[in-house]
């Protein structure tokens, strides 16, 4: 039986897949993942190669796009009786335009446990980022954390980071074609899979895994 890369066969909005860690497949696992991703990074091809040599300063580029509009304050949180995640997303990506900081931190582990318990998002949560109101069908909610974490991550290397934007960005590949009808859209996710491709390479190297 072939080996299949199974994360993204079927749409993950209507089917979470409810898996903490995948199951351990060794290097088949790692190279059913990197052709799935070379595919999709491939049919996007949306950069030229002059652009991408800095994918970090390319990701910078576009928070002002993306936050613009926002304004989101992260200091009220404590007086709100509800908080919708799509805009503190943006807050938290406009805050990290130039660091990583402890209360920025802190929210961005929220809600990656928020995600790790259901694979899917609300619309809106408590102030204590707990109890969820509506689920969450925008895939433009799930690029922008898988976004948010790329910047995270590029700050302060974590695994929990990368976990999570994997099973994302895997939800998103599952999508039918239709959700992401913009290049707006079809440009942040080639640059969250690039970057995503080159950490996991990384991780790969660090531990003198060959593939």
């Amino acid at each position: 039986m072939t080996f299949q890369y199974i994360y993204t066969l079927e749409n993950r909005l209507k089917n979470p897949h409810k898996y903490m860690y995948s199951e351990f497949k060794g290097k088949n696992l790692i190279i059913k993942y990197r052709e799935n991703r070379l595919k999709i990074i491939s049919n996007l091809n949306l950069f030229s190669s002059k652009s991408l040599t800095n994918n970090q300063l390319l990701m910078l580029s576009y928070i002002d796009r993306i936050t613009e509009n926002n304004k989101f304050d992260i200091d009220s949180i404590e007086e709100m009786n509800q908080i919708v995640l799509f805009e503190l997303i943006n807050k938290l990506i406009k805050c990290l335009k130039y660091k990583l900081d402890k209360k920025t931190e802190i929210l961005i582990f929220k809600i990656i446990q928020r995600f790790e318990v259901s694979k899917i998002f609300f619309e809106k949560y408590d102030k204590n980022l707990r109890k969820g109101i509506n689920k969450d069908f925008s895939p433009k909610t799930y690029l922008h954390f898988s976004f948010c974490l790329c910047l995270a991550n590029s700050y302060k290397r974590n695994n929990q980071f990368l976990s999570t934007l994997l099973k994302l960005n895997d939800l998103l590949i599952s999508l039918e074609i239709d959700y992401m009808n913009t290049n707006y859209f079809y440009e942040i996710f080639e640059l969250v899979l690039r970057y995503e491709l080159n950490s996991i390479d990384k991780l790969l190297i660090d531990n003198g895994i060959k593939i």
